[in-house]
């Protein structure tokens, strides 16, 4: 008698990661609602709320900025620019 082996994979903590990098890499920021469906293309066993779960504790953990407005959050990588000079710099003119 023949028997189905259906071994799903579970979307746990590496492989949100690894989705939402990727997507905050090619787009400049993404939803959980989008990390879920790029999971579900790769094969992966993904709800909602374990994908909102894992992706608010790697913002934290990880220092993303994440925007909510009142029904999607987006996340993307938080961009810190220093424009300040340092002594140890060289400075450049056109005078």
């Amino acid at each position: 008698m023949f028997q189905s082996t259906n071994h799903s994979k579970i979307a746990g903590k590496t492989a949100v990661k690894q989705a939402a990098e990727h997507l905050m890499l090619s787009n400049g920021g993404t939803t959980t609602l989008e990390v879920k469906s790029l999971l579900r293309q790769q094969g992966y066993d993904a709800y909602q709320s374990d994908i909102s779960m894992w992706m608010d504790r790697l913002s934290y953990e990880l220092d993303w900025e994440f925007s909510f407005n009142g029904r999607n959050r987006s996340y993307r990588y938080r961009l810190e620019m220093d424009y300040g000079l340092s002594d140890d710099l060289p400075a450049f003119s056109l005078n």
